[in-house]
């Protein structure tokens, strides 16, 4: 039982051999930042405001619990 180098991970020793390979974040900011995205955000996408309405009216019927089915 245990591990051993260059062996699987697993019972049957089949497992990951590779380390997994981590992209820490050392600075606060968001996982997807302005800079990442490499443009303009904020943008509302083409039809967008339907969608917009869509989520206010969604937002108004699950906030009164009175007016669920």
């Amino acid at each position: 039982m245990g591990w051993r180098p260059g062996e699987g991970l697993g019972p049957d020793g089949m497992g990951n051999v590779e380390p997994l390979v981590l992209d820490v974040k050392n600075d606060r900011r968001g996982l997807v930042a302005q800079d990442d995205l490499g443009g303009k955000g904020g943008s509302v996408p083409k039809g967008g405001a339907d969608l917009i309405g869509s989520f206010n009216v969604l937002t108004t019927l699950l906030s009164r619990p009175d007016k669920w089915m």
